[in-house]
C-alpha cells in the first residue's frame, strides 16, 4: 500500500513529533511517501534548496501514484486542503485527522461526505484511529 501523509509543515516541533508517531504507525501498513514530514530537520523553511515547482511536481507524482492519503489537519495549512481536494478529485480515499483543540477545521474538510474524519485528542487516540481505518483501505487495493 503506498500511504501519503499530509501535514503542515509551519506546524510547531510538537507537531513534528506527533507526524512522527502517525508516520511510524501508517508505515506498517505500506510505504509512506511523505515519511519526510515526521522528521526533525523539517521546518517552513527545510525545503527551501527546492524550487516551489519542483516540490509541487514531486508531491503531485506522490499524491497520483497513492492508494491512501492521511492527512493531520489540525494546524490550518493551505497545502493540506489543497491535497485533498486534489486526492478527491482524483478519488483517493483519504482519512483526515484533526485535533480540534488548536483550530476550527474549515467546513469545506470536515462537511464533506467524501473524507473519513476523525477527532483525535492525544496521539494515542490518532495511531487508535490510524489501526482501526486504514485496514479497510488495504482490503481494497488489487496489486
Amino acid at each position: 500500500m503506498r500511504i501519503y501523509f499530509s501535514g503542515s509543515i509551519r506546524g510547531s516541533e510538537e507537531d513534528v513529533k506527533i507526524y512522527h508517531k502517525l508516520i511510524a504507525a501508517l508505515q506498517n501498513y505500506g510505504d509512506v511517501l511523505t515519511e519526510h514530514l515526521g522528521r526533525h530537520l523539517l521546518t517552513a523553511k527545510g525545503q527551501s534548496h527546492f524550487s516551489d515547482k519542483f516540490v509541487h511536481d514531486r508531491d503531485i507524482g506522490w499524491l497520483k501514484s497513492s492508494d491512501l492519503i492521511v492527512a493531520d489537519t489540525s494546524i490550518p495549512s493551505l497545502g493540506v486542503g489543497y491535497e485533498l481536494a486534489y486526492a478527491e478529485q482524483l478519488q483517493i480515499p483519504a482519512i483526515v485527522l484533526n485535533n480540534p483543540k488548536h483550530k476550527n477545521l474549515s467546513a469545506m474538510i470536515k462537511g464533506s461526505q467524501y473524507f473519513n474524519y476523525h477527532q483525535y485528542h492525544n496521539t494515542s487516540e490518532a495511531i487508535e484511529i490510524i489501526n482501526q481505518e486504514v485496514p479497510k483501505y488495504q482490503k481494497q487495493i488489487k496489486r
